[in-house]
C-alpha cells in the first residue's frame, strides 16, 4: 500500500503543483474562472468521491475482503483517461476544466487507501505505520515535482510552448498511475 500510494502520489501531486500553471499558461484568459472553480471542485467533487469510496468499501468489503483495493486500483485507472484528455486537449479551457472535475470526483474515492495505513498493522503500531505512510507521500511528492520541473525546462515549457506543459504532466500522470495500479491490487492480496 505504501508503495502503490507513494507511486500514485507522485502523479496526484505533480498534477497538484503544476495544475495552476497548466491552466494559465494554457488558458491565461481564465485564470479567475480556474481559480474559484477549482476551490468549488475540491469542496463539491472532493468530498463527494470521498465519501463515495468510503460508502462503497464499508458497503463491499465483509463480502469481497479485495474491496479497498479494487477501489484505489480502479480510481486510478478510471481517471487516467479523464487526465490524458485534460491535459493533451487544449482547445478548450471548459472541456479541460470538465475533465478536472472528472479527476476529482474519481480519484478521491480512493480515500479508502488511509485504512489500509490504519489496519494493515497492529494496534500498537498504527502511529508507526501512519507516520511511514506519510513520509512516502511527502518523499514522492518531493521528488516527482522536482523531476517534472526539470523535465518541463529541459523541453522548454514556458508560456512560448504552453502546450508542454501538458503533455508533460501526462506523461508524468500516465506513468506514476499505471505503475500504481499493480502494487494496489497486489496490496490487496496481502492484507
Amino acid at each position: 500500500v505504501l508503495a502503490a500510494s507513494t507511486i500514485r502520489g507522485m502523479g496526484t501531486n505533480c498534477i497538484g503543483f503544476y495544475k495552476p500553471l497548466f491552466f494559465s499558461n494554457v488558458y491565461p484568459n481564465f485564470v479567475d474562472e480556474f481559480s474559484i472553480g477549482n476551490a468549488a471542485i475540491y469542496i463539491v467533487f472532493a468530498s463527494s468521491g470521498a465519501l463515495a469510496g468510503g460508502y462503497l468499501s464499508d458497503k463491499y468489503e465483509d463480502k469481497q475482503p479485495l474491496t479497498k483495493s479494487w477501489i484505489c486500483a480502479g480510481s486510478t485507472a478510471i481517471t487516467l483517461p479523464f487526465m490524458v484528455l485534460c491535459l493533451t486537449q487544449q482547445d478548450s479551457f471548459w472541456f479541460s476544466f470538465a475533465m478536472i472535475v472528472a479527476i476529482t470526483l474519481c480519484l478521491k474515492a480512493d480515500i479508502t487507501k488511509f485504512n489500509y495505513a490504519l489496519e494493515y498493522d497492529s494496534v500498537k503500531n498504527q502511529g508507526f505505520a501512519v507516520s511511514v505512510y506519510t513520509f512516502g507521500l511527502a518523499f514522492g511528492a518531493i521528488i516527482s515535482t522536482s523531476i517534472l520541473g526539470t523535465v518541463q525546462e529541459y523541453v522548454g515549457a514556458s508560456s512560448e510552448h504552453p502546450e508542454a506543459y501538458g503533455y508533460t504532466l501526462a506523461g508524468a500522470c500516465v506513468i506514476a498511475y499505471l505503475g500504481s495500479i499493480p502494487l494496489f491490487l497486489q496490496a490487496g492480496k496481502n492484507y
